[in-house]
């Protein structure tokens, strides 16, 4: 079933820089305002596996819903964001060893991958291109240029020095986790969830595996409501778990004001 769970629309939706994040199980598209970088609409589609098996008709399905991904002359940033991901310190870089590791991951020996180097980070993000819908997308917007979320959250913690912290970018089913200690990254990757004790389980087995103390700061963005088992569960059990809201200046139209500002840090990167 693909379900649009965003709609929200400037009064002008074809106006803005276009931007469209993959996930294994959604599609995210935005605009933000050229000048100011303020987020202008957003929309949220969320499908099945068996959906994203076949994305083509999915994608059909979706263009039919969708008021911003008819703009087929813009240039889109499409940002992948599925696990088949790794990050290697830039001075460790083997292409060789690198199309080993994906190729025994998938069982496959075809791979696509794309080395993106951080800029004012030290490592680099490797991801293989090999995934479902992003043919689609790039059939509908030719000139369209990738990248991986991974990059674009690197880049935003590197900006911000802080010592220790975990930060987790929650969907609704998965999250990605990062663990940064002494200002160095120890871990980014995806975490499948069914339950709030199993969120809990991977976020204390990150701090235990890692050396962080205990006490370590939890930040939380994006699909957790604060009324939710899941928010109580990590409240509750972590010390110092807390949900980082973005502020209200970021967003330019007033309907984006309707829902947890939270919700949309998972798109919120100054960067973008």
């Amino acid at each position: 079933m693909i379900q649009k769970t965003f709609g929200i629309y400037s009064p002008n939706p074809q106006e803005g820089k276009l931007f469209m994040e993959l996930g294994k199980n959604h599609l995210a598209a935005w605009t933000k305002n050229e000048e100011t970088a303020q987020f202008l609409s957003l929309e949220l589609f969320q499908f099945t596996l068996a959906d994203a098996a076949q994305f083509d008709y999915t994608w059909q399905h979706i263009l039919q819903q969708s008021k911003l991904l008819n703009q087929t002359d813009k240039t889109p940033l499409i940002i992948l964001e599925n696990e088949e991901c790794t990050t290697i310190p830039e001075d460790l870089l083997d292409q060789n060893l690198l199309m080993n590791h994906f190729s025994l991951m998938k069982n496959s020996l075809e791979r696509n991958l794309q080395i993106e180097h951080g800029y004012d980070i030290e490592v680099a993000v490797v991801n293989d291109l090999q995934v479902n819908g992003l043919k689609e997308l790039r059939t509908t917007f030719p000139a369209a240029e990738t990248q991986h979320k991974y990059k674009e959250i690197l880049r935003h913690l590197h900006s911000v020095s802080t010592e220790n912290l975990i930060k987790v970018y929650f969907y609704s089913s998965y999250f990605i986790a990062v663990v940064i200690k002494e200002n160095q990254l120890q871990l980014i990757r995806h975490f499948d969830f069914q339950t709030p004790e199993d969120a809990l389980y991977y976020i204390l087995l990150a701090i235990k595996q890692t050396g962080l103390p205990a006490d370590t700061p939890v930040e939380a963005v994006g699909m957790i409501d604060t009324d939710s088992p899941l928010y109580k569960t990590l409240y509750r059990y972590i010390s110092r778990f807390y949900l980082e809201e973005p502020g209200q200046s970021k967003f330019m139209t007033s309907g984006f004001q309707e829902f947890p500002l939270h919700y949309f840090s998972l798109y919120c990167f100054d960067s973008l």
